[in-house]
């Protein structure tokens, strides 16, 4: 009967102890700046020679942010060839690629420097190899394994995508 009276009183103080902290955890979100992002338009080109190229146009609405990140699925890191940004005037935006997407994990991830921008509406372009072409079922066919949306850190209201072959 001891035992039993000291294990309760045991779980009554664990108790005691561990509600408060459970009680008052309020969920993380994270901080947008004042921004979101209204539209993107993300455009896969094949070209001739099998290289892909991922075009992004994002449009900002609210206080443009000085930094923006957009990435790939990770998958796709040993196929990229070049990461570039352009504003909507073709002023050339600062990339840094091959960083982390925030805090998720399984993207390969880019940061664009807005603080040069000269609109709210910017691109950027991701020149992906050859490689990802694979050979189909017959000599004039082939598969293409391309993401098909955009990695972004913040959701966007509308995201157009648009598959483009090459003529013929």
């Amino acid at each position: 009967m001891k035992k039993f009276a000291v294990v309760l009183a045991l779980m009554v103080l664990s108790l005691a102890l561990f509600i408060p902290f459970t009680v008052y955890i309020q969920s993380a979100q994270a901080q947008t700046g004042g921004y979101s992002i209204q539209t993107v338009t993300h455009e896969v080109h094949i070209l001739y020679s099998g290289q892909v190229i991922i075009s992004d146009t994002i449009q900002v609405t609210g206080t443009m942010p000085s930094i923006i990140q957009v990435g790939l699925p990770f998958q796709y890191t040993q196929h990229v060839i070049e990461v570039e940004a352009y504003d909507s005037n073709n002023n050339k935006l600062t990339v840094t690629a091959g960083v982390s997407l925030q805090d998720r994990s399984g993207f390969y991830g880019t940061t664009i420097d807005l603080s040069d921008a000269t609109s709210n509406t910017f691109t950027v372009i991701f020149v992906l190899s050859n490689d990802l072409l694979a050979p189909g079922s017959s000599i004039t066919r082939y598969n293409l394994n391309y993401p098909a949306y955009p990695s972004l850190t913040l959701p966007a209201a509308t995201v157009n995508t648009t598959l483009v072959l090459p003529a013929g």
